[in-house]
């Protein structure tokens, strides 16, 4: 049987996120609790940096400049400037949106009749705290 998929990066590939996800996704994520009130968060000094870009369209990537303090021994006293400068140097990274999913099996009503917990709300517990194998450590929600 054939199938039609749109990978990643393609053109086509359009994400719309749940606001309920989303809330819910920022209060785990540990770099929330680095967001203090009153901070802007596109403050480029902050530590946590907000990106909505791909709140506003489609898309699955974000690509964002990445610009290092300058370094260099600099000019002692009334030593002339001239000829001393240091280039402004620029790295380019982005962030990959994308989803990882993972699903916990019920059989059913006896199946539930037979334990005394609720199947159904420890499965969404469980799920909550799911952790993806190592392999795909860094590439989860938050990580």
């Amino acid at each position: 049987m054939a199938e039609t998929v749109v990978a990643h990066g393609d053109p086509a590939a359009t994400i719309v996120w749940s606001h309920r996800t989303f809330t819910q996704a920022l209060r785990s994520c540990v770099g929330a609790r680095l967001m203090a009130t009153g901070l802007n968060p596109r403050d480029q000094t902050n530590i946590v940096q907000w990106f909505d870009e791909l709140s506003k369209g489609p898309g699955d990537t974000i690509n964002y400049p990445l610009i290092p303090n300058p370094t260099g021994p600099g000019v002692l006293g009334d030593a002339p400037m001239k000829g001393q400068g240091v280039p402004l140097t620029k790295f380019l990274d982005s962030v990959v949106i994308n989803q990882q999913r993972q699903m916990i099996q019920l059989t059913g009503r006896m199946s539930q009749q037979r334990v005394a917990y609720s199947e159904r709300n420890q499965s969404k517990v469980g799920l909550a705290n799911w952790l993806a194998p190592a392999e795909f450590a860094g590439h989860g929600p938050c990580a």
